[in-house]
């Protein structure tokens, strides 16, 4: 197995399938962290009923105004979140920009693996309810 091959991170998928072997399938290294990260963002802080820190206070932002202020404290909240749930990456960039047409908030996620060096994106779009 080489060296960019090698397996530091596997779970389970949130979508489980059976392989043609009979096995689970499994999310593995950048797609692990992935996952993870969307977890982060989907999982309001407070619903894990064993760990209700866990989560961030994303979606209360979107009863806020629209706003350029919303959309900083969106971003702030979501950084936060991330350094303390998500120790396998090194934060690069995180923007948070407003989309006027749809009413929504366009993130992007920019990190690095730390045990790999891979830079990979995550990105997010969270309509206004």
């Amino acid at each position: 197995m080489a060296e960019n091959d090698r397996i530091f991170y596997k779970d389970l998928p949130l979508d489980i399938k059976i392989t043609s072997t009979g096995d689970i399938s499994e999310v593995v290294n950048a797609d692990s962290i992935k996952q993870a990260l969307n977890m982060i963002v989907e999982t309001a802080r407070g619903t894990r009923v064993f760990y209700p820190e866990f989560g961030a206070r994303i979606k209360s932002f979107l009863f806020e105004p629209f706003d350029e202020t919303t959309a900083r404290r969106l971003g702030e909240e979501l950084q936060s979140t991330i350094i303390n749930f998500e120790r396998r990456i090194k934060l690069l960039n995180l923007d948070v920009q407003m989309d006027f047409t749809e009413g929504s908030y366009e993130i992007e996620v920019v990190y690095q693996i730390i045990t790999t060096g891979e830079v990979d994106t995550l990105q997010v779009s969270l309509e206004r309810l």
